[in-house]
């Protein structure tokens, strides 16, 4: 049966379960004061990611996309052309945003329509697969119940776990030999399925297209059929285009040099790959609790078990022995094979065989393509739990209707009740202490709000960027709860970050200063930051007052500047921003300092004037410099022409196999080659260039070469 048909033809069993389930994730959510309508007065949440995808939501729905904005990270154009975010979330997000009044409204209700759509999704694909309709239902409440749907409510886009069923569905039907994407009654269904798979999330697009793309080549070689081959690898390019519409500014941003530095740590990835305890258990940060382990990861061990784990990893049993007998005799089911092959390309392509790590390496680190692979996990543990239900039923010839009906009822209430919901049921409740809490944070802002003005540029401190760098992302809120123009919202190694990261070092006179000259009118500081609590007297005494606004439990301040000498247009241009803060000490110099052979120096958070830009490095560290890149030859990019003849000294290490390796220095159409010890040297080469050659090649494509810095000297 076609999903389009099931839905249509058996819509009087699953829609009093979706009314059901959003009626319970809506009650769950509102404190229980509300079942019908989502409650939107109050966040779900006022720190973690819940905030920083808050920030994202707001920027959707103050102006045309999420890409870019003027009142986050003021005066600078913050940028998050590098978040490698899918096309359909933000179109959802705006769609919701015509209908809904704030970005709290709209998490909350994008959060209950996922469930709902899960809800439909498990059930009509659990019925694609023959199970019975009573045992669909059961199905469909174990997936969209677990534990790991409610422990990442924080990260917003749930309705791609609508997804996970649906990729199975397509991968069972190109299994059987079923894929007729030609045929005109299919082709528009599987096109919008796989824009769907690819366009929602691009972890899930990843997986999705690995799933697809693997079941494809597997059943043409088993069927010997070209017409597989071509209708799953259309419908896998599809996934592809559809992830591509999610790509294309951060792809075209690192082609041109224009991106921010912003990445995750590649361990990161071998961290996720190193979880099978997660596989079993379906809650996030569950890891191997060797000490050597977590004191090198710095993870900790979450050994919640709830009945929906428990049902998952009982299915996850039946595909392990299912699949181990099919090597003994080839009596084995065909669902059953399906989902033991399924199980296998997920282990491989995510945790045992570093799948993971492979495209943290060569696709980006920011693409953690393992953290998402329980999901996936769970629900063929769950279909092969059902699936193994429906068989020992229809052995014990079971067909009594009433016990049936019991025994199912019981055990939906044992899989709701003992879900976060049953076992946590007040977690976002009672709806009157978040109230006052939102309330009281609230209070704060608008307090400042109402005296410094709509819009009045507001300095924050601790210079913080993100994604990552802001614990808890708390300075996030100048921009969610306030309409002022915040200095916080910086993505890692963006033009605005270094500045203020630069600023922020500068003695507080100078800070003033530079503030004045931007048109700042106010300051807000975090006291629970130990550098604010350090300098905030410094400030107070030089200001002469004390705070005019401090939050109900003290941690923030707010502070009157003097009326500002001068006023700076908000934008992307660098260089205005600067001369405008004449903020050009050699100490701080920045790209609008244009000496011209400054030394470049990788341990500082910034480069100077005369670098254009750079690529083959990723992230700094204050003592040692920045390690070269994987599969990425490291190139500095100069302003101006370098000179006619001079001498490049680069300060460096090599580690492992680059020890005394000859490593090649290129500038123009020279060659030359130089060797790096273990400990850090310098290293002297003579060049001589046409007048024209502004760019320095060093051929160290892997991380076992650390550079301290480089040196032009003419000659």
């Amino acid at each position: 049966m076609t999903l389009r048909r099931i839905l249509k033809d058996e819509v009087v069993y699953w829609l009093p379960m979706v009314i059901a389930t959003y009626v319970l994730i809506n009650g769950y959510l509102s404190g229980w004061t509300s079942y019908l309508l989502p409650e939107m007065r109050v966040p779900l949440t006022f720190s973690g990611d819940g905030l920083l995808f808050g920030m994202f939501i707001q920027r959707q729905i103050e102006g045309f996309w999420y890409f870019e904005n003027m009142r986050s990270g003021y005066p600078f154009v913050s940028s998050f052309y590098n978040f490698p975010m899918s096309f359909l979330d933000p179109l959802t997000i705006k769609l919701i945003g015509w209908m809904t009044p704030s970005w709290y409204a709209i998490y909350i209700s994008y959060t209950v329509l996922s469930f709902v759509f899960v809800a439909i999704t498990s059930y009509a694909v659990l019925r694609a697969f023959d199970i019975q309709r009573g045992l669909a239902l059961i199905g469909a409440c174990a997936f969209n119940m677990v534990p790991f749907h409610f422990y990442r409510f924080e990260h917003l886009f749930l309705i791609m776990y609508a997804g996970v069923p649906l990729v199975y569905y397509l991968a069972w039907r190109i299994w059987q030999g079923e894929v007729h994407f030609w045929r005109r009654e299919d082709t528009v269904a599987s096109i919008l399925l796989g824009v769907f798979l690819g366009a929602y999330n691009i972890y899930f697009a990843l997986l999705n297209l690995i799933i697809v793309a693997s079941i494809t080549g597997i059943v043409a070689l088993r069927d010997r059929s070209w017409r597989i081959l071509v209708s799953g690898g259309v419908m896998a390019g599809v996934i592809g285009v559809g992830a591509g519409l999610g790509l294309i500014n951060p792809v075209w941003n690192m082609i041109n040099g224009l991106g921010t530095t912003l990445i995750r740590p590649i361990e990161d990835s071998v961290s996720y790959a190193l979880a099978p305890i997660m596989l079993f258990t379906f809650v996030p940060d569950t890891y191997i609790t060797h000490p050597a382990y977590t004191a090198l990861s710095g993870v900790y061990v979450n050994s919640e078990f709830h009945a929906n784990s428990i049902f998952g990893s009982l299915g996850l049993v039946i595909v392990i022995f299912g699949t181990l007998w099919a090597f003994i005799k080839r009596t084995v089911s065909p669902i059953l094979r399906f989902l033991g092959l399924e199980l296998g390309l997920i282990l491989f392509g995510c945790m045992v065989g570093g799948g993971g790590l492979i495209v943290s390496l060569l696709v980006g680190s920011i693409i953690r393509a393992t953290n998402r692979f329980a999901i996936y996990a769970m629900f063929i543990g769950v279909l092969a739990a059902i699936w193994g239900i429906q068989l020992l039923l229809e052995r014990l010839s079971w067909r009594k209707p009433l016990p049936q009906v019991i025994s199912a009822a019981v055990l939906v209430f044992c899989l709701v009740y003992d879900s976060p919901i049953g076992t946590n049921p007040t977690k976002y409740a009672p709806l009157a202490a978040r109230l006052a809490t939102w309330q009281s944070e609230q209070a704060f802002f608008h307090n400042i709000e109402a005296q410094a003005g709509s819009g009045a540029p507001t300095y924050q401190l601790p210079a913080l960027a993100i994604p990552e760098h802001d614990p808890g992302y708390r300075q996030t809120r100048c921009t969610l709860y306030t309409s002022l123009a915040c200095s916080h919202g910086n993505v890692t190694g963006s033009d605005g970050d270094l500045f203020y990261q630069m600023l922020a070092q500068a003695p507080v006179n100078t800070q003033l200063q530079v503030l004045s000259r931007l048109g700042f009118t106010g300051m807000i500081l975090d006291r629970t930051d130990e550098y604010v609590r350090r300098i905030e007297p410094t400030f107070r005494n030089v200001l002469g007052h004390n705070a005019d606004i401090v939050s109900v439990d003290q941690q923030l301040a707010y502070y009157r500047l003097p009326k500002p000498t001068g006023k700076v247009i908000a934008g992307r241009n660098m260089n205005d921003i600067v001369s405008t803060a004449q903020f050009l000490q050699t100490e701080y110099a920045l790209r609008d300092n244009t000496e011209a052979y400054l030394l470049i120096d990788f341990s500082a958070p910034w480069l100077p004037g005369n670098v254009k830009k750079n690529s083959g490095l990723y992230g700094f560290n204050p003592k040692v410099g920045r390690w070269g890149s994987d599969f990425q030859m490291v190139q500095v990019t100069m302003q101006d022409p370098l000179p006619l003849h001079f001498i490049l000294e680069i300060t460096a290490l090599a580690r492992g196999s680059n020890i005394r390796d000859p490593i090649a220095i290129m500038v123009g159409n020279q060659r030359q080659y130089v060797t790096f010890e273990e400990m850090m040297s310098t290293q002297k080469i003579q060049f001589t260039t046409d007048g024209t050659a502004n760019q320095i090649t060093i051929d160290a494509r892997f991380i076992d070469m650390l550079f301290k810095g480089i040196r032009i000297v003419p000659q």
